[in-house]
């Protein structure tokens, strides 16, 4: 059953009671209207901060809780897709289900070149990498890479 529809501060939400679906208690979605397109500088600098975000979350995490052989895995693999792409491993740390690695490349172009190619490699144990370069004001091929595995 579903109780009224109210449109409130652009956010579209509605009530819907599970009643009739098994449910005990009833659940509230909202529906957010399509945010303005943003133009690509502030959608990068924005994506650039939820990056950094998920960064500072990794080093609050735990320590390292991986077993010795994933994260053997995990650099053995590291190490060969950065000699593939020509970067320099700066750092690695593993902890929870994330690692968080710092990468240098020559140049900012090989960088963006590099760290392209670099996430397209297999990382063991089924880790999906995430891969920044620094805002473009930052002329160095420094770039942060997080993986969840």
């Amino acid at each position: 059953m579903r109780a009224s529809l109210a449109r409130a501060g652009g956010v579209l939400a509605g009530l819907v009671v599970g009643v009739g679906l098994g449910l005990a208690a009833p659940y509230v979605f909202r529906w957010v209207t399509t945010p303005r397109a943003l133009d690509p500088a502030a959608a990068a600098s924005l994506e650039y901060r939820r990056f950094k975000d998920d960064i500072r979350r990794h080093h609050a995490s735990p320590g390292p809780s991986w077993s010795a052989e994933a994260t053997s895995l995990f650099r053995s693999d590291l190490n060969a897709a950065a000699q593939k792409t020509g970067a320099t491993i700066v750092n690695v740390d593993c902890r929870g289900v994330t690692c968080y690695v710092e990468l240098k490349w020559p140049t900012r172009a090989a960088a963006m070149s590099g760290a392209d190619r670099l996430v397209r490699e297999p990382l063991r144990p089924h880790c999906s990498p995430k891969i920044m370069l620094p805002p473009p004001d930052v002329a160095d091929g420094a770039a942060e890479l997080l993986a969840r595995c």
